[in-house]
């Protein structure tokens, strides 16, 4: 197993990253679960960051992500007051 640093984009720096999940169908799609700021997501292995637009208003991410293997394009994340919440990317 191998290490790697990618350098943090604007939308990341200085944030921490409490949990990172990959996508099993395409290893260059990453997600970052950022306490208070919600989940990033990166389709370029790293390089470039963006939030996802589907976070609710008032729920915040509390840690915890997981790419459904059976399913890649559905996403769960822990939080503060919503449980676990499921993001279907296709939608």
């Amino acid at each position: 197993m191998g290490f790697f640093t990618t350098r943090a984009s604007r939308e990341t720096e200085g944030a921490v990253i409490v949990t990172l999940a990959l996508d099993p169908a395409d290893p260059a799609t990453l997600y970052a679960g950022i306490p208070a700021q919600g989940v990033f997501k990166s389709t370029d292995a790293g390089e470039t960051w963006s939030p996802l637009e589907v976070w609710p208003t008032g729920v915040r991410f509390q840690g915890g992500l997981l790419v459904d293997l059976s399913d890649p394009s559905i996403l769960y994340a822990g939080t503060d007051v919503a449980g676990v919440l499921t993001f279907d990317q296709e939608d």
